[in-house]
């Protein structure tokens, strides 16, 4: 065994939450930027919409009372797929511990609203929270759809990347932790500059306990410890930890990756 490969402690290994999170770090970056991007498009849009939240029809559906309100304003607020979003205001009187109390709320409708200002029309409030409120058959949230459309296509696989990430990290973790050590043979290590930051694509084989042997290749940040020993020209030799039962599972590792029996988690 090679001194590198001496410096590898024993299993179970104590390994650095960095080296695994790092293995595979464009993704979780990809998809990092991707969900932040959904999320501000959705803060963009419910703070660009009614004021309201997303969940306060929801709650009129399950808790919602009615009583009589007068429409006192109605104005085209926006375009849809499916035509123009009306905009109608209103005011309701509801009795609260003997007393009477009035309020004032906007819901939204899709279709040419029946009603005129003046009149009279059913308003459905939440009877423990009457400011959230709505006209009968329209909505007391409307954010606008193209907006939530594309964040939520943005979202989408932003939310796998970043899964893919933390499982690929746990699994890398787990196999450090317990795998083989054996000695790897470098076959080419390259660095890549058109990414920021520069990378190290190293190809390298070795032979398992069974003698079978395995080539693959690995992607390190240059600036990284083992990616700046690997891109010297007299490294010929690098520990490898792989999975016993699936060697293509296999990762470069160096002394840095694991941390010291004294030292605390």
């Amino acid at each position: 065994m090679t001194p590198l490969a001496e410096s590898i402690p024993d299993p179970p290994r104590r390994v650095r939450w960095r080296t695994c999170l790092l293995s595979r770090w464009i993704s979780g970056l990809l998809g990092g930027v991707l969900t932040v991007i959904a999320s501000f498009m959705w803060f963009v849009a419910l703070a660009s919409g009614t004021g309201g939240l997303p969940f306060e029809d929801g709650v009129l559906d399950e808790k919602g009372w009615t009583t009589t309100g007068t429409l006192t304003n109605k104005i085209e607020y926006a375009e849809s797929a499916s035509g123009s979003v009306w905009r109608l205001e209103y005011e309701f009187e509801v009795v609260i511990d003997g007393r009477a109390r009035q309020y004032t709320g906007a819901s939204f409708s899709v279709f040419r609203p029946r009603y005129s200002p003046g009149s009279s029309c059913t308003v459905e409030y939440h009877r423990e929270d009457p400011e959230i409120s709505r006209i009968r058959d329209t909505k007391a949230v409307y954010i606008d759809p193209n907006v939530t459309s594309m964040a939520s296509v943005l979202l989408l696989p932003g939310v796998v990347l970043l899964y893919r990430w933390l499982r690929q990290a746990f699994r890398l973790r787990v196999m450090l932790r317990e795998g083989r050590l054996s000695t790897a043979q470098i076959i080419e290590s390259q660095l890549v500059r058109w990414v920021n930051p520069s990378l190290v694509k190293t190809q390298f084989r070795f032979e398992d306990e069974r003698g079978l042997e395995t080539i693959a290749t690995q992607w390190l940040i240059a600036s990284s410890r083992l990616g700046r020993h690997l891109l010297q020209a007299t490294p010929r030799e690098n520990p490898v930890i792989h999975a016993e039962d699936d060697p293509q599972l296999c990762y470069l590792v160096s002394a840095a990756d694991f941390l010291p029996v004294e030292e605390l988690r």
